[in-house]
């Protein structure tokens, strides 16, 4: 079983999350949902935590200071960054941080219409 932990502040994607995600079929499970860093940091006691799926933007935040507490907080917990930003700068800038996957909302066919 993979315990996965969602942090992202659209309760649409973290809804959607957690109906992709099955148990029993595929082995993973959201464990839990945060908006913010901040907040999911603050549960550190009471989280089964075996990957973080991180939004790139959240309120109030930078994305490489995000990781960086994540990576502070829960050393050695793959990140996974989950977000609709398709350019290669983001995808760099994060590889540069040390995340261990980039998935576009495109990756699954997903694509959002502001």
């Amino acid at each position: 079983m993979l315990n996965v932990f969602v942090i992202e502040d659209h309760p649409v994607i973290v809804a959607g999350l957690k109906s992709l995600f099955h148990l029993s079929t595929d082995g993973i499970k959201i464990t839990g949902n945060a908006d913010s860093v901040d907040d999911f940091i603050g549960r550190k006691n009471n989280v089964e935590v075996d990957l973080i799926l991180l939004d790139l933007y959240l309120p109030g935040s930078l994305p490489g200071d995000n990781v960086e507490k994540i990576k502070s907080s829960f050393p050695g917990k793959p990140i996974v960054v989950y977000t609709s930003e398709d350019s290669d700068t983001w995808k760099k800038k994060m590889a540069g941080y040390g995340i261990n996957a980039y998935i576009t909302n495109s990756s699954f066919g997903v694509k959002i219409i502001s």
